[in-house]
């Protein structure tokens, strides 16, 4: 009789102890989960900024100028890919940037998995800079998102835009 006790209270403890360790497992695979997505948005930020700040410096009348901005971001990030466009865009609502603008160039920068500056086909994250034009007034919208090996899928990690003033645009 105090045998099968003795049995049935270990038997509970065991099952008590086997619940708590998978409660704890989840809690330390979620903290880890939110850890690199915390890394991640850091670094997309990070990057954002350094390229919102070389898009600042350039004088106002460089602006313009696709090829300077280019060299400017080459600079810094030597594997940019500039592609020039002259349509009118569909912009998402959450952005500032008004449907009517024209679009006149985009860029595309890479990045391996510490955020290094890599060729397109080592890259685990890209940043995508959309130039849009209205007046003298030039608009950057820069999107941070990671790369998924399917292909035309990707996450958005982050995104900024950015109003700067053009002479003569």
């Amino acid at each position: 009789q105090q045998s099968r006790l003795f049995l049935l209270e270990i038997t509970l403890a065991i099952l008590f102890f086997s619940l708590a360790s998978a409660v704890c497992l989840r809690c330390f695979a979620k903290s880890h989960i939110l850890s690199t997505q915390a890394a991640e948005l850091n670094q997309a930020v990070s990057q954002s900024e350094n390229i919102a700040e070389l898009l600042r410096s350039l004088p106002e009348n460089d602006r313009k100028d696709a090829q300077k901005i280019s060299n400017v971001l080459q600079l810094e990030y030597p594997f940019v890919n500039f592609s020039a466009t002259d349509t009118a865009t569909d912009m998402d609502t959450d952005t500032e940037i008004d449907s009517a603008q024209k679009s006149w160039g985009s860029w595309s920068l890479y990045f391996d998995s510490d955020w290094n500056s890599c060729q397109q086909a080592q890259a685990v994250y890209q940043i995508q800079i959309q130039a849009f034009c209205e007046d003298s007034v030039i608009f950057f919208h820069l999107n941070a998102e990671s790369v998924s090996s399917s292909l035309d899928s990707s996450d958005s990690i982050y995104q900024l835009d950015l109003k700067l003033s053009a002479k003569d645009f």
